[in-house]
């Protein structure tokens, strides 16, 4: 990180290469859904919250290690909310 670099991201995701050195604080949510992920049959998830308290971004840190042994497909829903039939389907493949 830069001088006068602040390691918060308020409203966007964190960047990748902030991931390893500015993510804490979910060691319980880091250790428990990569495990049922790769339990046999895998559990469905699903990841809730208010806006903007790191969802995306603790995704995207699990995905790093998943990608190690699996694929992982990640959807935004809010990419996909449709204005019609048409367009929802077109999203989706996108």
């Amino acid at each position: 990180m830069k001088a006068g670099e602040t390691p918060f991201f308020a409203g966007k995701e964190i960047p990748k290469e902030y991931l390893a050195a500015h993510f804490f604080n979910r060691k319980k949510e880091l250790g428990e859904i990569p495990r049922k992920l790769r339990s046999k049959p895998p559990a469905n998830l699903a990841i809730y919250g208010q806006r903007r308290i790191g969802k995306t971004s603790l995704l995207e840190k699990i995905f790093v290690e998943l990608e190690k042994d699996c694929l992982p497909i990640f959807i935004k829903c809010e990419q996909l909310m449709p204005q019609t039939p048409h367009s929802f389907l077109n999203n989706l493949a996108i």
